[in-house]
């Protein structure tokens, strides 16, 4: 399963306000230890890249309970 935090940022100030928002975005994909998740995180990289964030970058932060993979993005949007 996938849950999502993301963090909104005011970027690009002109006349005490902002022009657009940064968000800085995590996804976590949370899988049994032993499944192969690789196509699946290129999928999830692929989706965010399509919908107009950055290439995510990827962390394993994997335990003895199971697998946890962070893909971080940045999107902005210009409509404040």
């Amino acid at each position: 399963y996938c849950t999502f935090n993301y963090n909104e940022l005011p970027v690009s100030h002109g006349d005490n306000a902002p022009e657009a928002v940064r968000y800085l975005i995590q996804v976590h994909l949370f899988a049994p230890t032993g499944t192969n998740t690789a196509t699946l995180r290129r999928g999830i990289k692929n989706a965010l890249l399509g919908s107009g964030c950055t290439y995510p970058s990827a962390t394993n932060m994997s335990d003895a309970d199971g697998q946890h993979w962070i893909l971080e993005c940045d999107y902005v949007d210009g409509d404040v």
